[in-house]
């Protein structure tokens, strides 16, 4: 069964120190970056690219931009950026809540990572982790997924 750890990008820490983090952890887990913060969407490529390559165990990224957690964008090494309302429209029902606390971005990560990209997601989300500042700890109580402080 897979394992998600889910890393929340929006205060980014040290990149040396996160990425010990992140290296502390098996290789069973698949690494998913978030980023909930306000940003112009001519800045989501670079951000992505400096993410991706400091963190290289990062396999996705999801970028929620806008305030209201309409919006929401995913990266990845082999595909770039995608915005989502534009190749997963089964998930436009999300739109609204890919911003914390809202829950949006993890769900659609969990349905990605599942067999069909199914909400009934074959992924334990005990076996999931969410890592991030104390703030977090409320989005990951309201995702179900058990949180580390870092």
């Amino acid at each position: 069964m897979k394992k998600i750890l889910f890393i929340e990008l929006s205060d980014i820490l040290v990149p040396k120190r996160l990425s010990r983090v992140i290296d502390s952890f098996d290789n069973c887990y698949y690494a998913v970056g978030i980023l909930n913060e306000n940003m112009d969407l001519p800045r989501i490529p670079k951000a992505s690219e400096v993410i991706l390559s400091a963190l290289p165990k990062v396999r996705e990224l999801y970028f929620s931009p806008d305030q209201s957690g309409k919006e929401c964008y995913f990266c990845n090494r082999e595909r770039g950026i995608v915005a989502v309302h534009d190749v997963w429209k089964k998930f436009n029902s999300l739109s609204g809540t890919y911003r914390s606390p809202g829950t949006g971005i993890i769900e659609l990560a969990i349905a990605r990572q599942s067999s069909g990209y199914d909400y009934a997601a074959k992924i334990d989300r005990n076996l999931c982790l969410m890592l991030g500042n104390a703030e977090c700890e409320q989005y990951a109580n309201a995702a179900n997924i058990p949180f580390m402080l870092i």
